[in-house]
């Protein structure tokens, strides 16, 4: 039992180290570089163009369930009342 705790007494402030070393890795690069050193390209208009229409066809389908919503609503109250 000794030998395993003098073990682990050596082993456990290398893998703090090692721990520590392998955190900077795992984190990776900034995700925001700096603009100074690396600029950011500009925006491609077919890019945005595409994402904008995609904006606008999600937000016709959250009206869409919206209203689909409220209608249900309204036959499950007219429903009840019938009651």
């Amino acid at each position: 039992m000794k030998k395993n705790r003098d073990l682990k007494e050596q082993i456990f402030p290398l893998k703090r180290h090692l721990g520590n070393r392998y955190r900077v890795y795992y984190n990776g690069p900034r995700s925001f570089p700096n603009p100074a050193i690396h600029p950011m390209p500009s925006p491609n208009p077919q890019n945005v163009q595409h994402l904008q229409r995609k904006v606008e066809e999600f937000e016709k389908r959250l009206k869409d369930e919206k209203s689909d919503n409220e209608d249900f609503e309204k036959k499950m109250t007219d429903k009840k009342r019938k009651f």
